[in-house]
Formats: C-alpha cells, structure tokens, sequence
C-alpha cells in the first residue's frame, strides 16, 4: 500500500519552490533587461548606418532635424522634410499626420530598411496617452525614442573630430565659461536616447538641444551612437532632483570639437528654426563665445 505525502512533507516542497522562484525571478528579470539593452543598442547602430548612408548619398552631409523643412511654419503634413525622423516640430497634437509621417517621411527611412520598430527602445515604458495642457486636448507620445543635437544639420560629416561632455562637475556649469571643464570625450555623436523626462514625451520634433538629457532607463544608463557606426551606453551626470538640474549633464554641456579648430555646444537650438538654410556648414556664431 503507497504511502500519501504527510502536510510537513508537502508544505516543505512549496517551499522550496517558493525559493527557487524567489532565486530565479531576478535573474529573469535581469536577462530581460539585458536584452532589451541588446536590442536598443542594435536600434542605435542601424540608424547610425542610415546617417552614414544618407551621407555618402548627399555629399558627405548630415540629415536635417527638428524645422528643416521648405515651409515654416507649419505642421507635419505641410511642405518637403529634410529630417531624419520625418517631424516638423509640430505641437498641433495632429495624430492622424504624425501617425502618417513619423517616421516614414524621415530622410533615412530608406537606409534602415523602412522598419519603424527601430526607432523605439523596448524600455521605453512612458505613457502611450497624456493630456497636452497647452492646446488642451488628448494626444498620443511621439512613436520614438532617439532624437539627434541640432547643431549637426546639415553638417559635414568630415567636419566632426570628436564630442566632449561635461562630467563628474559641480554646479555651477557655465557652458561659455566651462568648456575646458568638459573631459568625457568620444567619437562624434549622432543620435541620442533621449530621457522620456523631457520634451520627447510631449513635443513632436526631433531635436535633441536645450536642456535634454540622455536617459537613464536601462539601470540608469542611456545610449548614443556615432560617426563611425558604433554605438555606447553609458551613465552620464544626472540628478534626481528634478528642481536642479544645474546637476545634470544636458545638451547645453555637450560640445563638438570640429577639425577647424572650433568647439560648439550641442545645447544651440533656435538656429533651425525660421526656415534658415543650415546644409553644410555649422556656423561659427553658434560657438556662442567659445574657442573658434
């Protein structure tokens, strides 16, 4: 006659279970993460190599961003793009022209085998819907999550020696003032993840300047990519307290040093609006006080 399990003996197998479950689900929910860090890295590359391509397509000439369009102002389905994602800065809220052209009518769409997943990480997790409390009405989070600096419209990619960025400082950071104080350096951003904090979750343009930072979803890191393909990610300065972000590395304390000899802040970002045509140059007045 088969003996039953007695209650102790049952309630000792749950518990091991339990354990195990408690061992294992960390580990689980680290793996995920870790890939979805896998796919947004890959996400990064491929629009780096859209950038490239478009270059080698247009004289060796960065995308546009942000207003670079033949009609300003205007909304998204108003005239001819040059940005790479498609946007013309609209803050309509028109969904059905967003949804129709972002990113699709984007400069590179082409060149990244017209998938549109690529331009959004995976961590991404801001909300799909929020109120706009400007022009008052429901509106839907732009389809992305990688903007590019403004500075780079138009730019020759030749022109582009390396970026630096403020690290490791103490406010206050005056970006004029502080250029030298700038030691991170890297090969020549192109494209930046950009933290869901700022106007990304509610603006639709594609331009990265100003006050944005780079986000902090996959465990306080952020990715970017660059001129020669590759892509990082990388915990830059950030504060929690989003009062004073005199502690946070923005765009403002990110610099471009150019084979000419001159450095520019990324943070520029009135220049592309208006309508100025900025294809193959970068200006030297956005030095803004800088070394020339």
């Amino acid at each position: 006659m088969r003996k039953a399990f007695t209650l102790i003996e049952l309630l000792v197998v749950v518990a091991i279970i339990a354990l195990l479950i408690s061992i294992l689900l960390p580990a689980l929910s680290a793996a995920r993460k870790q890939a979805r860090e896998s796919v947004c890295m890959s996400n990064m590359r491929q629009l780096a190599l859209g950038w490239i391509l478009y270059s080698n397509d247009e004289n060796g000439l960065l995308p546009g961003s942000g207003w670079d369009t033949t009609t300003i102002p205007g909304w998204v389905g108003r005239g001819r793009t040059w940005c790479w994602l498609g946007t013309r800065g609209d803050t309509t809220g028109n969904i059905r022209a967003i949804e129709r052209y972002v990113p699709m009518k984007g400069t590179i769409f082409k060149y990244v085998g017209r998938n549109v997943k690529v331009y959004k990480c995976p961590e991404d997790r801001a909300s799909s819907q929020f109120v706009d409390t400007q022009n008052h009405i429901n509106r839907k989070k732009p389809p992305y999550s990688y903007t590019a600096p403004v500075i780079l419209t138009g730019a020759p990619l030749s022109l582009l020696k390396r970026t630096r960025f403020a690290d490791n400082f103490d406010p206050p950071f005056n970006y004029a003032r502080d250029w030298n104080k700038a030691y991170g350096h890297s090969q020549p951003w192109m494209i930046v993840e950009e933290a869901e904090s700022h106007y990304i979750a509610d603006t639709y343009d594609s331009a990265w300047s100003n006050l944005d930072e780079v986000a902090t979803r996959h465990r306080g890191k952020g990715a970017v990519n660059h001129t020669d393909g590759s892509a990082t990610m990388r915990e830059y300065q950030h504060s929690t307290d989003r009062r004073d972000r005199r502690r946070s590395m923005d765009a403002w304390k990110v610099y471009y040093e150019l084979t000419d000899g001159r450095i520019v802040t990324a943070g520029t970002w009135q220049l592309s609006r208006g309508g100025n045509p900025k294809f193959g140059y970068l200006r030297s007045r956005d030095a803004r006080g800088l070394n020339r």
